[in-house]
């Protein structure tokens, strides 16, 4: 299959950005499928969700708890 040419350099990152989203979103979960260490992380995750639905945090929580760690 031939790709069409496509100078990249000329992108600017955002643009480089949207278009990674959308060629991801172009994919099916099918297409992408999950390996088994993924599967039962994610399985894991779900567990503990269900367990503890009040011990998650927002994403700005997290960025922020990333950005100023506590030592």
């Amino acid at each position: 299959m031939a790709l069409p040419q496509l100078n990249l350099d000329s992108l600017t990152a955002e643009e480089r950005l949207a278009l990674i989203e959308r060629i991801w979103d172009s994919l099916s979960s099918e297409a992408v499928g999950l390996t088994q260490p993924q599967h039962e992380e994610l399985v894991r995750r779900l567990e503990d969700l269900e367990q503890n639905p009040g011990g998650n945090i927002s994403w700005t929580e997290a960025q922020r708890r990333i950005r100023n760690p506590k030592p």
